[in-house]
């Protein structure tokens, strides 16, 4: 989790999601930001553009803490989906 926590840049995108339960297909997106910093301790502190949402979006194995970074050419489709602001 260390490995990918350190490729988060400046100016990246992040999305806070929930779990549907066990076994669902889906997930929930809760919140959309960008990150504004990283300190010399690897706090990442973000600026939240949307808090409270509740968008459902396909799972796409993503049910770790921390994923990515993702490539617009992989799935640009679910990734407008998952971090639209």
């Amino acid at each position: 989790m260390a490995q990918q926590r350190d490729t988060i840049r400046v100016g990246d995108r992040v999305s806070v999601k929930s779990m549907r339960g066990r076994g669902a297909s889906t997930i929930t997106i809760r919140g959309l930001g960008i990150v504004k910093d990283i300190g010399p301790d690897k706090r990442i502190y973000i600026d939240w553009r949307i808090t409270g949402l509740d968008r459902e979006v396909p799972a796409k194995g993503c049910f770790a803490s921390i994923h990515g970074p993702y490539s617009v050419a992989a799935d640009s489709v679910w990734l407008g989906q998952v971090f639209r602001l």
